[in-house]
């Protein structure tokens, strides 16, 4: 076989692809990498609301004005569209286990793992866990509580319901800041 190496630069989506235009193509090895550095003050972790994925002006984005105005660019940004809490709390241990470390990790999760009124005290439980996880690898967490979507009204309120009752949580309130809109 053939091996091709391509440097890419991911796109405002924050996601990368292949085209092929003729034939096939057969891929054995992806392989991802990213500057290693000691330290940054904070990682901004999360789903689509991390990505921004509505919002095609960067400058406009949470975590791009939290970043650059309050931690002057000394941040680390990932934000995957769809996520649940599971794998977001996943990806930031996966890079601390990486060797990056941070003083704060925000979280915003919630907005997809749509919480059913039987399960709303069993999530209280998995975001306390998740927070102490993230605490003992030497950060402070916040967490960011999702905005109201229209058409999970149920489910999205049991899930801010479930975050807040989170004994001592940093909340950052996504919810309050779109109230009267969905937000997404």
């Amino acid at each position: 076989g053939e091996s091709v190496s391509y440097t890419v630069s991911l796109g405002d989506s924050g996601t990368c692809g292949v085209v092929v235009f003729s034939g096939t193509a057969v891929f054995t090895r992806l392989s991802y990498y990213a500057p290693m550095f000691n330290h940054a003050r904070c990682l901004i972790v999360g789903d689509s609301i991390t990505q921004g994925d509505k919002l095609s002006d960067k400058t406009a984005r949470y975590c791009w004005k939290l970043s650059e105005n309050y931690f002057h660019g000394d941040c680390v940004i990932s934000g995957i569209n769809g996520t649940r809490s599971e794998e977001i709390v996943g990806r930031a241990k996966k890079l601390i286990s990486m060797g990056y470390s941070f003083d704060y990790i925000i979280v915003s999760a919630g907005t997809n793992d749509l919480v059913p009124t039987a399960s709303v005290s069993a999530f209280t439980q998995k975001v306390t866990n998740y927070i102490t996880e993230l605490e003992h690898l030497g950060a402070t967490v916040f967490w960011g509580v999702p905005p109201m979507r229209s058409q999970y009204t149920e489910q999205t309120a049991n899930t801010q319901n479930a975050i807040l009752a989170v004994s001592g949580i940093k909340a950052l309130r996504f919810d309050l800041a779109t109230q009267g809109s969905d937000g997404l």
